[in-house]
């Protein structure tokens, strides 16, 4: 379990449409299920430390999916 994954799993998201648009619904946990099953192991500490990396280095969050995941864990509010 490593941030390292999570930023991996961001990769793979965002060349995979389909699975970008069924992440724009999803919660945490089905967030790290899904990355699990890419044998992408991370908890939500970990997502949530990468999220607020990125967020504090202005960068862009992952599209369709990486703001509504940050309003739903408490980052970023509408």
């Amino acid at each position: 379990m490593s941030k390292e994954n999570v930023e991996r799993f961001f990769d793979v998201v965002k060349a995979d449409h389909a699975m970008m648009r069924g992440l724009a619904e999803a919660d945490v946990d089905a967030v790290i299920r899904m990355a699990a099953g890419l044998d992408l192991e991370f908890t939500e500490s970990e997502l949530k430390t990468v999220l607020k990396e990125m967020l504090y280095a202005a960068k862009s969050l992952p599209r369709e999916w990486g703001w509504p995941l940050a309003r739903r864990m408490g980052l970023v509010h509408s």
